[in-house]
């Protein structure tokens, strides 16, 4: 209820109130009492329903509006990955570049920048440490205190 469309109405449905409530204490149109109720509902009636029209209009304006989305083959996103609740790490590909991006909700920093892999080219392998089952790992620890 702040868009300056939804404020004008109801200074528009006040002002309208106020006026059949000057003419009917006033006694200036006959059977003002029979008729007012039935005008009042009538103006609600009308205020209600042309409100109903402004938010389906804009809910099909919204809904229905063309998207003039283009997609450019020279810049995509690779990868991204969350490092916190609204920052995240992002590799971009650029032409033949990689740029990797830190993103943050006030701005974007520019964190590496790496030549484009080969398509069929396979990342290197880095040397991954064997996982030790837990009851090897609690047994290396009890060696270690009692070295102590």
């Amino acid at each position: 209820m702040n868009s300056p469309v939804s404020r004008n109405l109801l200074v528009m449905a006040s002002a309208a109130l106020a006026s059949f409530a000057r003419a009917e204490s006033s006694g200036a149109v006959p059977g003002a009492a029979v008729s007012s109720t039935g005008q009042m509902t009538s103006l609600l009636l009308s205020l209600l329903a042309i409100i109903a029209l402004i938010v389906s209009a804009a809910w099909l304006v919204k809904r229905l509006a063309p998207r003039h989305y283009v997609t450019n083959n020279k810049l995509r996103i690779v990868a991204g990955a969350a490092v916190g609740q609204r920052e995240r790490v992002v590799v971009v590909e650029i032409g033949m570049s990689w740029l990797v991006l830190g993103v943050a909700p006030g701005h974007v920093t520019a964190l590496h920048h790496l030549p484009r892999p080969e398509p069929g080219a396979e990342p290197a392998a880095l040397p991954v440490e064997t996982a030790r089952p837990f009851a090897q790992w609690l047994l290396l620890l009890k060696k270690s205190y009692e070295k102590k």
